[in-house]
């Protein structure tokens, strides 16, 4: 079990509502205009079958991880159609919260192909980005990658290509790495995701609020030499080593 004192629950409060501040920085421009959703004509609030089998295309190429092929593409979306049904002709029409909400993630999660990452990036995009399914808001969960991760993990171990594990000092340092779950990890037969996401909730309403946390790591502490730029180094309590000689 997870257990937070109140001085990381207030520090944490504190960064969600930095990051809330800077959401327009993360996304001048909506993501339905960004190629390649604009030349896929992705339309924001369509909630359509071909809608949304387009926006699941863009979920699981971009967010890190794996490429995938035609063929195996093709079978995902294959098995789309039937989870669309589900969801729309059954589940939606009854929704009644964080129920409905896993009924769907489990629905998702059960395609052979999709993570427990790539269907919460998939998700969030969904209600915060297109305003479809957007009463699932509050009951998302918060995807995990590896820039989460590093931000939020007091130590942190990689493993290299060798197979040896290199040590890592996290950003924030709130959580202890063994409390923080892999992407890989479900978000209902993973004990330590659910112990996860209960803390977020706990802090924050939507959960998915800390996604900025990817943005961050990849956009600030991916170069570390950003350091003063960066929107949370405040909080930081492993800047990079020459950070405060660099002004702009």
């Amino acid at each position: 079990m997870i257990v937070l004192n109140e001085e990381d629950k207030q520090l944490l409060r504190a960064v969600v509502d930095v990051l809330i501040e800077h959401k327009k920085d993360m996304m001048p421009y909506p993501l339905e205009k960004q190629n390649p959703l604009a030349l896929a004509n992705i339309i924001r609030g369509d909630s359509s079958k071909e809608n949304l089998k387009k926006i699941l295309i863009f979920s699981c190429q971009w967010r890190g991880g794996p490429r995938l092929n035609v063929q195996e593409m093709n079978a995902i979306l294959k098995q789309f159609d039937n989870s669309y049904d589900v969801i729309t002709e059954e589940i939606l029409p009854n929704f009644d919260g964080q129920k409905s909400t896993d009924k769907i993630y489990e629905q998702l999660t059960n395609i052979n192909g999709l993570g427990s990452k790539t269907v919460g990036v998939y998700l969030r995009d969904l209600a915060v980005h297109f305003d479809i399914w957007n009463q699932l808001l509050p009951y998302l969960y918060q995807p995990v990658d590896r820039h989460i991760r590093a931000l939020l993990a007091k130590d942190y171990y990689v493993r290299l290509s060798n197979g040896r594990k290199r040590h890592y000092t996290g950003q924030l340092q709130i959580f202890e790495d063994e409390d923080i779950p892999k992407p890989s990890e479900s978000f209902f037969s993973s004990r330590k995701n659910r112990n996860f996401q209960k803390i977020l909730l706990e802090i924050h309403s939507p959960r998915v609020d800390f996604d900025g946390l990817w943005f961050v790591g990849a956009n600030f502490c991916s170069f570390r030499k950003m350091c003063p730029l960066c929107w949370i180094r405040d909080f930081c309590k492993n800047r990079f080593e020459d950070a405060d000689s660099l002004r702009l």
